[in-house]
């Protein structure tokens, strides 16, 4: 299922200052929204010969000539934006890494949860899940999760 750069750039035009995909042959936006199964739209595809293929991939090969055999990042967190500074190679661990604060988070800071009346500190780093402490407020839990996400995470750590 893996296409050639040669073929995918006879078939689309890349512009890289928005991140858009579009059809040589018409002229129109390539791709439509992929859903999750709660209804949110996860990412944008493209159906090339019958098959579907993620955009972020399509213009990975584009530009760099080779498929990706690996996760393609979106450094910002958004799976819309497609510009090619902003896409980068990951291992499921790093992608992992890069997630926002889940919406139904108690604290609604990444890495912090409320326990037993404490604001507790936790991370995910070398395979484990690492306890950071425990704290009076919410702001001196996050404050841990974000240095400890800086050393462990490095330019995949995101911190809200």
């Amino acid at each position: 299922m893996f296409y050639t750069q040669e073929f995918l750039l006879e078939t689309f035009f890349y512009e890289p200052s928005s991140g858009f995909l579009y059809w040589k042959s018409t002229g129109k936006r390539a791709g439509s929204l992929k859903y999750k199964k709660n209804g949110e739209p996860n990412c944008r595809r493209v159906t090339i010969n019958k098959v579907g293929c993620k955009e972020h991939h399509v213009i990975w090969c584009m530009v760099y000539g080779y498929w990706p055999e690996f996760i393609v990042d979106h450094a910002d967190g958004d799976p819309f934006c497609n510009k090619i500074l902003n896409i980068r190679p990951a291992t499921k661990s790093q992608n992992g890494f890069n997630k926002k604060v889940r919406c139904d988070s108690s604290s609604g800071l990444k890495g912090v949860q409320l326990r037993r009346g404490r604001w507790v500190a936790r991370i995910k780093g070398d395979g484990k899940r690492l306890h950071l402490g425990s704290f009076d407020t919410k702001e001196a839990a996050h404050a841990a999760y974000c240095a400890a996400a800086r050393k462990l995470h490095g330019r995949f750590a995101r911190f809200s």
